[in-house]
């Protein structure tokens, strides 16, 4: 049968090639329909965003209390129990409902031995055909609710999602909801379809039929590991021709080579902007963070990244990435951009890792695709982000897309357990703010410009005279407690010395959740990790709004406990400003931890990513707790930070 052309230039028109022992067919015209919402129309009411949805489901006590044992148990974290749900006031009789996640979202959230739940929220899948094998909502068999408790606006998915499908990359839909169970409110959810064979009849029909793959990479010959990633298709016993020769072809000798194998299976042009999306928001725990086993060293191919879908269409001449999981995400810039080399970046030494926390990682230029991708030269990708930018990377439409979702989600979010509406609020207003900065960091590297985060440097006082803003906010973080809300900017009204300093803008509040309140403010080093055992002292100017005590500490990779870091307490601070130098070799715990030392000092200071400080916050009732109603705004500044040998 004759095979008809349909190219949509949003997605790209990849060329074709020879390949290995299968080959894309260079003499067939290729199939490829858009891959965009549209097949099966019915679905879109399940995801519109402009509506708050509402899921109630009920699920009889004793297959409740099932849940978390069923999640814990890898024989069986898949196993649905049987529930009733209801949606937006209309009973859609019974479904199969069980808890989903992966290792931060599911695992870590029950504790092996009493099955208790450890996160204020859980994820939910909810099969629609479990019980009856014919039954569709709105022709879908299956939806997810994430609870997407890492994400304080709880509108990262829905954002990231529409960005990455405004640049013509296949990506889930996503709206909001209220998740009720059994009557008792759980929150504000992501309502998430479910990558699937429902997924991809609706986004490449009328041939939707091809293999979805989950969370693999060319990165074996063996079929074995393939068939185990099916999503679709996976009781047909297939060959996986295609991924293995994709795979053989990625031993191409040259990055020209590579490049030229990506373009032919993946189609480079889409490969670009899906990654400009990706790294626009940083997507610190997607398919450009390849987790290593096995130490401190070895070859990329014993790591592997996830978060991701890989379609092989009808014709199976084309791989399409899907992206998957979004709630890590829309950053200024994540520790794993600091320590790790860029993607356009391949290191001399790639057997050598990097330790994040607890896992080790590979820079992700070391990858065979990764290398293709750096082959097509910097200006391929440099065009790609301009199309973010002259495209969906629009302030003021996604300033007023994050007011409007914010706008729908407010009386949900007075209602939700879990959240401060205060809080949340001032964490939208962040990220609002920063969608502003992250167009700033987009330009500098559409044109080719520096983009990296401020650091600061051990061979000069850091004055903060020649700082941007946006770099500066890149390289320092918030961590306030959830009601608590920060800003942190380059200050020219009334700096500490010269025309600039760093500040940061707060109100401490507390909600129903925290009685305590706290704001750390992290500022990385410049090269990453730094060793200040050559250094005897650090001496900084400081300015608070008002008499405030500052405990400043060292954050670094030698620590033997993530429960308390070293440094130093009670530094008084006024609003005249006052300039401390502080002995290096006389860092502690604080006071109020209660823990035997743990950590050597010299091994601290050996290897040190950044300063973080701690302002104390003033109202606190005769039992040591802030109270709630109560809000304390104020101010912290930090200018001519420095350090000694002598």
């Amino acid at each position: 049968m004759k095979k008809h052309l349909l190219c949509v230039a949003l997605l790209g028109c990849g060329s074709a090639g020879d390949g290995a022992s299968v080959t894309p067919d260079a003499a067939a015209p290729m199939i490829h329909l858009p891959g965009t919402p549209g097949g099966l129309p019915e679905s879109a009411a399940v995801f519109d965003d402009t509506i708050l949805h509402r899921y109630e489901l009920t699920v009889s006590p004793a297959d409740l209390g099932r849940l978390p044992m069923l999640a814990k148990n890898p024989a069986t974290e898949n196993t649905y129990v049987p529930a009733t749900v209801k949606i937006d006031g209309q009973d859609q009789g019974a479904v199969g409902v069980r808890f989903k996640g992966a290792f931060g979202t599911l695992q870590a959230c029950i504790e092996a031995n009493t099955f208790k739940l450890l996160c204020p929220n859980m994820s939910y899948k909810v099969k629609f055909d479990e019980l009856e094998p014919n039954k569709r909502y709105r022709s879908l068999k299956k939806i997810n609710l994430h609870a997407m408790t890492r994400d304080p606006t709880r509108m990262h998915e829905q954002l990231g999602y529409k960005l990455f499908r405004d640049m013509g990359i296949v990506a889930p839909r996503s709206a909001h909801a209220q998740v009720v169970v059994n009557g008792q409110v759980k929150g504000v959810y992501a309502v998430t379809e479910a990558p699937d064979g429902r997924f991809t009849k609706d986004r490449f029909a009328p041939v939707g039929d091809g293999d979805l793959y989950k969370e693999t990479w060319p990165r074996t010959a063996d079929p074995k590991a393939y068939q185990a990633k099916l999503e679709t298709n996976e009781f047909a016993q297939r060959g996986h021709e295609q991924f293995i020769a994709f795979f053989n072809d990625l031993k191409a000798p040259t990055h020209a080579e590579l490049a030229a194998v990506v373009d032919r299976w993946a189609n480079m042009d889409y490969m670009l902007r899906y990654t400009a999306v990706d790294r626009i928001i940083s997507n610190w725990d997607g398919f450009a963070t390849f987790y290593c086993g096995g130490g401190a060293s070895g070859p990329i191919s014993g790591c592997g990244n996830h978060n991701l879908y890989w379609y092989l269409d009808e014709a199976k001449t084309r791989f399409w990435l899907v992206v998957w999981d979004l709630d890590n995400t829309w950053a200024l810039q994540t520790d794993h951009e600091t320590l790790l080399p860029l993607w356009t970046e391949t290191p001399a030494d790639c057997s050598k890792r990097i330790l994040m926390g607890t896992s080790y990682l590979a820079p992700p230029g070391c990858d065979p695709i990764f290398k293709g991708m750096q082959g097509a030269g910097a200006a391929a990708y440099r065009k790609a982000l301009g199309q973010l930018a002259d495209g969906p990377f629009d302030v003021g439409k996604l300033q007023a897309d994050i007011d409007r979702r914010a706008a729908l989600m407010t009386e949900a979010v007075k209602a939700d357990p879990t959240l401060s509406l205060a809080g949340w609020q001032g964490r939208v207003q962040q990220l609002r703010a920063d969608v502003a900065l992250l167009r700033q960091k987009l330009e500098l590297m559409r044109d080719g410009q520096d983009f990296s985060p401020f650091g600061l440097r051990t061979d000069a006082v850091n004055d903060f005279e020649a700082v941007k803003p946006v770099q500066f906010a890149m390289g320092a973080t918030l961590g306030p407690n959830p009601a608590t809300s920060a800003d942190r900017t380059i200050n020219t009204t009334g700096p500490l010395a010269g025309a600039q300093d760093a500040r940061v803008d707060f109100t401490y509040r507390t909600d129903k959740n925290t009685a305590w309140t706290w704001l750390t403010y992290r500022i990385v080093f410049k090269k990453l990790p730094v060793d200040l055992n050559a250094f005897k002292r650090l001496r900084l100017r400081m300015r608070t709004d008002k008499a405030r005590n500052v405990r400043i500490e060292l954050d670094g990779t030698k620590y033997k406990t993530t429960a308390a870091h070293l440094g130093w307490s009670n530094l008084a601070v006024t609003p005249q400003g006052v300039q401390v130098t502080l002995d290096l070799d006389r860092i502690a715990y604080a006071s109020y931890i209660a823990m035997p030392p743990m950590d050597n000092p010299t091994e601290v200071r050996s290897a040190v990513t950044a300063l973080v400080f701690a302002v104390d916050s003033k109202g606190l009732n005769a039992m040591g707790f802030f109270p709630e109603g109560v809000t304390d705004p104020g101010f912290f500044q930090i200018d001519d930070v420095e350090l000694l040998a002598n």
